[in-house]
């Protein structure tokens, strides 16, 4: 199919239609579009660790913690195997081409999970007006890779989830945008999604974060799989092990819906924000940086849904 908006219209069986849930027969196809840095930077880079598992699409790459800890989630979350593929570093243009290829007859359910980086442009007035992530080449606004897939008849009826990981790096330097407005300015200017059977969950709480722990600190909660340990030296003559940790919301995700199997994905967002902002309250970090800081700038996940089932991973 050349176009979105070509292609025969999807034929579903009467009982599928009538169902409370989405049927999960086929495969799901789940897509990590990865950005390892933020364009024209190399600080803040992505947190990286091996896939050893040889089960994995993904064996033997080096990829984002994120995108690894997801990967063992949906292998094991789903009864039939997902189809997973990576694209790192992609311009705007692969990811449409990309895109535009899926042959979505293929797969039951689809997965898109941007692991990037938030783009913050203002107009002429000083306003945000709409929300960016990262690409290779460009910042683009989310709606836009929603709007690839939106007009696809043969994804009719199937469940589209896309997860936006996307780090705001002003909130890594928290002693100087005490003054700053963050993405609850942005939230307010949202497109929110309108063709039916998407559900958008973003995220701005950056995957380094938990580097702003005072190092007196306890460990907060980790998921089942953290990315591994790597030693980093501290002075000439030691070293000290420090846990890369994920990104708050894909250690959320995966805990919520791993202790809650038999609830739909949707019904889970609640008990998704509330494990962010358990893990973020664990951090620590309103003695050194403020409590306006982590109230009013560590802003928690946002949610839309036009989902017109109950969408279960385990089936």
């Amino acid at each position: 199919m050349s176009e979105n908006e070509t292609g025969d219209i999807r034929t579903i069986p009467e009982n599928d239609f009538k169902s409370e849930t989405y049927i999960i027969r086929k495969p799901v196809l789940v897509t990590f579009i990865a950005q390892d840095k933020p364009r024209g930077a190399t600080k803040y880079s992505k947190q990286k660790s091996m896939v050893e598992d040889e089960d994995s699409q993904l064996k033997k790459l080096e990829v984002d913690i994120d995108v690894k800890l997801l990967d063992d989630f949906f292998r094991k979350q789903f009864t039939k195997t997902p189809v997973v593929e990576l694209h790192v570093n992609n311009t705007y243009d692969e990811i449409h081409k990309y895109m535009k290829a899926i042959e979505a007859d293929k797969y039951d359910g689809f997965f898109f999970v941007f692991l990037t980086y938030l783009y913050k442009e203002r107009n002429k007035k000083g306003e945000l007006p709409c929300l960016k992530v990262e690409c290779y080449d460009s910042a683009v606004p989310t709606e836009d890779f929603m709007g690839m897939v939106k007009k696809r008849k043969d994804m009719a009826l199937k469940p589209k989830v896309f997860i936006f990981q996307a780090d705001d790096l002003d909130l890594m330097t928290p002693n100087i945008i005490k003054k700053a407005t963050g993405f609850g300015e942005i939230q307010k200017q949202m497109k929110i999604p309108t063709d039916a059977d998407q559900l958008m969950i973003i995220s701005t709480l950056p995957q380094l974060l938990t580097t702003l722990r005072p190092v007196t600190n306890v460990v907060i909660p980790t998921a089942s799989e953290g990315g591994g340990m790597v030693g980093q030296p501290s002075d000439e003559s030691e070293k000290v092990t420090v846990r890369k940790e994920n990104s708050l919301l894909i250690k959320a995700f995966v805990d919520v819906l791993e202790a809650n199997r038999d609830v739909d994905v949707f019904s889970c967002t609640p008990l998704i924000n509330g494990k962010v902002e358990q893990l973020k309250n664990a951090l620590g970090l309103a003695g050194e940086y403020g409590q306006d800081f982590v109230e009013n700038k560590l802003v928690l996940p946002v949610v839309y849904s036009t989902l017109t089932k109950d969408l279960h991973l385990y089936q």
